[in-house]
């Protein structure tokens, strides 16, 4: 502390010698209560740009923090994404599997021995398609609940972009 008010001091006197040098020499030399009072007004301003700093500091750390975040999640939905698709592909498989089925336990032209062995496949498969329904439902609840998230992180990023950007206004005044 005792150095920047040195350091504070050398700068004011050698600001004032340089400006009574450059021809100045109608003002009246500074008093010592001139100086003290421009010391007090650097140290302010320096206080100020040292606190602008820190917290400039702070939100660019959690603006890219919020960008490492956005970035996860959107890796983990699309991951979800690709599944959903798996799924829903297998559910309309089965889907077609069981109408075809249907289909074949009506046929006259099949046997009635192929007929009942159809018939007898018919609800472990109508099972297979509920579970797969199932399935989708569940993933698609996980990618709405991703996408949700998403919306939120990017909320606290815009958050603390406009934040970071007010800072930025209030240094350049």
């Amino acid at each position: 502390m005792t150095g920047r008010r040195i350091f504070a001091a050398g700068m004011l006197l050698g600001l004032f010698l340089a400006v009574t040098l450059k021809g100045q020499t109608q003002r009246a030399p500074a008093t010592l209560d001139d100086l003290l009072t421009e010391m007090s007004g650097l140290r302010a301003d320096i206080a100020r740009t040292s606190s602008a700093s820190v917290r400039v500091q702070v939100f660019t750390a959690r603006l890219t923090l919020q960008e490492q975040r956005i970035a996860d999640l959107t890796r983990q939905a699309t991951a979800v994404q690709g599944r959903l698709e798996e799924q829903s592909k297998k559910r309309r498989d089965l889907e077609e599997t069981a109408k075809n089925i249907e289909k074949g336990t009506m046929d006259p032209t099949i046997p009635a021995g192929q007929q009942q062995d159809l018939r007898q496949m018919l609800p472990h498969l109508r099972a297979e398609v509920e579970q797969a329904q199932a399935a989708e439902q569940q993933t698609r609840t996980e990618l709405s609940s991703l996408a949700s998230a998403i919306a939120t992180e990017q909320g606290l990023w815009m958050t603390f972009s406009n934040q970071l950007n007010d800072l930025e206004r209030a240094a350049t005044r």
